[in-house]
């Protein structure tokens, strides 16, 4: 990574560049989940049209993250963000990580993520968010209303990014673990 990009990335990530969601943590009844695990397998979904490139790749839970994100940014005006399986598949190697507790909850290793992300792309910039949330029918929806409710999530979901991964993982009492990379690359 270049010194520029490398500088960059660090100002950025001591500013508002990145951030972390933590949804609340009320319980269901035990038992009463929407989201069984099978949904975090990254298996091709016939289920839904490939809209976008690398649509196919993604879990259902990941997808469903993924449309709300570029559905939220289709109300404000934005253009929709490309799914990519090379970021996704490292978004969602962190977020296993955070499950497993290879690493803490946030961004340990996010300058590392895109240093890998760098290989494949020319980046020009690069945000991250991340949320975790547990026991609630509907994650997704959790984790999108905490990052729309914090301004440095909002900043990174509303950028002038191009392409996006998302990775989904959840630990071992049932909490999800969400880690969403954002870039815009040059064409």
């Amino acid at each position: 990574m270049t010194n520029f990009i490398r500088q960059t990335l660090t100002l950025l990530s001591m500013g508002l560049i990145f951030g972390c969601g933590n949804g609340a943590f009320s319980h269901l009844p035990q038992g009463q989940t929407v989201y069984t695990g099978s949904e975090l397998d990254p298996t091709p979904n016939t289920n839904d049209p490939v809209a976008d490139d690398d649509r196919e790749f993604c879990s259902q839970i990941e997808c469903g993250l993924h449309d709300g994100v570029n559905a939220y940014r289709d109300d404000i005006g934005l253009s929709p963000l490309s799914l990519v399986a090379h970021i996704s598949e490292i978004s969602r190697v962190h977020s296993e990580e955070m499950a497993n507790g290879v690493v803490s909850f946030g961004h340990v290793g996010f300058l590392d993520r895109i240093d890998r992300l760098e290989e494949d792309f020319e980046i020009i910039a690069a945000a991250e968010n991340v949320a975790t949330n547990s026991g609630h029918a509907d994650p997704i929806s959790v984790a999108l209303d905490d990052w729309l409710h914090s301004e440095g999530h909002r900043d990174n979901m509303e950028g002038g990014f191009s392409v996006t991964g998302v990775g989904v993982a959840q630990d071992d009492e049932g909490g999800y673990y969400f880690t969403q990379i954002y870039l815009l690359v040059q064409d």
